[in-house]
């Protein structure tokens, strides 16, 4: 049975585990956060409406059929730290953080009440609070919460001035006095890289700020709007203002810049907010006018939607009494300063791809995506990569690429053991031929009998 290492358990992850699995191979699946499902785990609980699994991509993956299956080990908190290659096969390790609550956690909530720390839900794209022990979503995988010691009071193992969720837990499951780091060492025949894109990095960098991100509520990111839009979600599906939660009448679009995942995303996104009749007051592109090919597909896009392009120089954002926003900026075109008012300022950001574990010096191309062959192999032989991690795709494409590229890397033939061969062929001719005669004689003795 071939063994192979799945690196990131996003929906790409997940559809790689179970067609491995499902080839025969056993699976080690890790993910570096607290449970799996990537940035798209809402579509796994979806059963209906705007958010439902696209149909083309088919059986979406099922976190109960992985929870059960005998061959699909899930590490989360986990991070591949090195690879050694033995002839055809790796040896690689494995580094598992704590997660200081235990599988007897039966998901009370117990805990979640008396906890004091909170910190932006990843879960929600930073649009709702977690606390420091939180749970992600109801059916996640692994089931029981996990803390999050970088917000937590604690100091795991030397220093506890806090035990608020110990001493409220009935089921006695935290544990930060026994809980270590724990290293491990596997035989993979193969490595399959689902590590995916960071969304969030302009965000996370502060690139964002000088349009009021991070200042102004009602400021908010193409991720965030998505995360809106999907069911279940921290607004139900509908465009609300999260400064006070009130459903959004229209909204400005801010682009600094018209890149191609930005395109790739607005299109589903315009199409939504028809469909919720939340109007756009206007399209800005933060460059100078320009008739180049580039923006073609930008200009296409908007004419669908019956919206025009202005090209503007951003000079702020303040609050408007009433709710909502009021934008400042120079339309390029003119050279005059205009203003629009809008519930929800949008904006149009990028993506970035997460880089390779370090042990893995797999080649990238100019804008640093993984780059593979058509079966999904990179540079290195014995690793492919799959979905997110070598580009932009659709659930569907990106599905369907995933199930491909690790089915066929768990029915690939073990190469043959050379140093057998040759050890055997070193034997003297006599020697040889007394060893396969004593073997054909134990054979018709065993037969005798």
């Amino acid at each position: 049975m071939r063994t192979l290492l799945i690196v990131g358990a996003g929906v790409a992850g997940l559809a790689a585990a179970e067609a491995a699995a499902e080839a025969g191979a056993r699976v080690l699946l890790v993910e570096r956060a607290a449970v799996v499902g990537g940035k798209r785990a809402a579509r796994l609980e979806t059963e209906a409406g705007p958010d439902a699994w696209p149909a083309d991509a088919g059986p979406r993956p099922s976190l109960e059929g992985l929870r059960n299956h005998e061959r699909v080990e899930c590490l989360t908190l986990t991070e591949l730290v090195a690879v050694e290659r033995e002839k055809a096969r790796f040896t690689v390790e494995l580094r598992t953080a704590p997660r200081y609550v235990t599988e007897d956690c039966t998901r009370c909530g117990q805990c979640l009440a008396v906890c004091p720390e909170t910190a932006p839900n990843e879960a929600e794209a930073g649009l709702t609070l977690r606390r420091a022990i939180h749970g992600h979503y109801p059916d996640s995988l692994p089931h029981a919460f996990a803390i999050d010691v970088a917000t937590c009071l604690n100091d795991p193992p030397n220093y506890l001035p806090c035990g608020r969720c110990s001493d409220a837990c009935d089921d006695d499951a935290i544990d930060f006095v026994r809980a270590r780091s724990e290293t491990r060492r596997e035989t993979v025949d193969a490595i399959v890289l689902a590590t995916g894109y960071d969304d969030r990095r302009e965000a996370a960098a502060g690139e964002l700020e000088e349009f009021g991100y991070g200042r102004q509520a009602d400021v908010i990111t193409m991720v965030e709007l998505q995360r809106m839009l999907e069911a279940p979600g921290p607004s139900g599906g509908f465009v609300v203002r999260p400064s006070d939660e009130e459903y959004a009448a229209d909204l400005l679009l801010v682009l600094p810049q018209a890149t191609a995942f930005t395109l790739w995303v607005l299109g589903n996104q315009l199409r939504a907010l028809a469909e919720q009749d939340v109007a756009v007051t206007g399209v800005l592109l933060l460059e100078p006018p320009s008739a180049e090919e580039r923006l073609a597909p930008l200009h296409a896009l908007l004419a669908q939607h019956g919206l025009e392009l202005t090209f503007a120089s951003w000079l702020g954002v303040d609050g408007r009494d009433g709710g909502g926003l009021e934008a400042t900026f120079v339309d390029l075109a003119s050279g005059r300063t205009a203003r629009i008012g809008a519930d929800l300022v949008l904006l149009g950001t990028d993506v970035a791809p997460l880089s390779p574990p370090p042990a893995l010096a797999v080649a990238t191309d100019a804008d640093d995506w993984i780059t593979v062959d058509d079966d999904g192999r990179t540079s290195l032989e014995g690793v492919r990569a799959v979905g997110g991690a070598i580009g932009l795709h659709g659930i569907a494409d990106g599905v369907a690429q995933a199930r491909r590229a690790a089915a066929d890397a768990a029915r690939e033939t073990d190469p043959p053991r050379t140093e057998a061969v040759s050890g055997w062929q070193a034997l003297p001719r006599d020697d040889r031929r007394a060893l396969l005669e004593q073997l054909l004689h134990g054979l018709l003795a065993r037969a005798e009998r």
